[in-house]
């Protein structure tokens, strides 16, 4: 026996493709079932999907609550007829999923690099300590001193106090420096660009001077 269609029609005016189910008078799930019921169902199948679940296993424990809240939020709203207080509701949670899933992602990737250190640590048999990490900065600024300190030796810059007296002295190139690296204009260029900025700056305040501006 061929199965009945729903008698329903989609939001979209096209006749529904779902199965018809005779305790529901000829409408399928979505149409026939009580709203607070259908909303049930989708919700489950939505959290058992496949994609659902790998979801879950990469997302942090303490955000998964908020985001299923925004995602049932919206999938209600979803819904409804759409309206401009609905749609415009439907947009600023969207944003706030994104900025919620972009979150998770930075924080597992974080929990992740943290695993494989850990791992690689304890397969070379290596500390991967505060002690470490410290020693790892203290290479760092070593390197950039070293750089520094050779660029002062060999004439290309100068040192100039830092503004911070516990800071490392800044370093300064000179006209033989600039030329060395392919910065001869740069003053030029910086003067060039506070200058347009100052312009935008009082063209935004209603006060145009710039010549290119209208």
């Amino acid at each position: 026996m061929a199965k009945m269609l729903c008698k329903g029609t989609r939001k979209d005016g096209t006749p529904c493709r779902g199965v018809a189910l005779e305790k529901y008078g000829g409408y399928c799930l979505a149409h026939g079932a009580p709203p607070e019921k259908a909303h049930e169902w989708r919700a489950a199948g939505g959290k058992n999907s496949a994609t659902a679940v790998r979801r879950d296993k990469r997302m942090p424990e303490h955000l998964k609550e908020p985001i299923d809240h925004i995602v049932d939020y919206m999938r209600r709203l979803a819904e409804k007829d759409p309206t401009p207080a609905g749609l415009n509701a439907l947009s600023r949670a969207a944003k706030t999923l994104i900025e919620l899933r972009r979150f998770a992602n930075e924080e597992m990737e974080t929990i992740r690099a943290e695993e494989i250190r850990a791992e690689a640590a304890a397969r070379l048999d290596v500390q991967t300590d505060l002690e470490v990490l410290e020693a790892t900065d203290d290479i760092r600024a070593m390197r950039d001193r070293f750089h520094r300190e050779s660029l002062v030796e060999q004439g290309f810059a100068r040192f100039i106090e830092p503004p911070r007296p516990d800071e490392p002295p800044e370093v300064l190139l000179n006209e033989k420096g600039r030329l060395r690296f392919g910065l001869q204009h740069v003053e030029d260029r910086q003067a060039f660009l506070e200058e347009l900025d100052d312009g935008l700056f009082d063209y935004v305040r209603g006060k145009p001077g710039h010549p290119g501006l209208p």
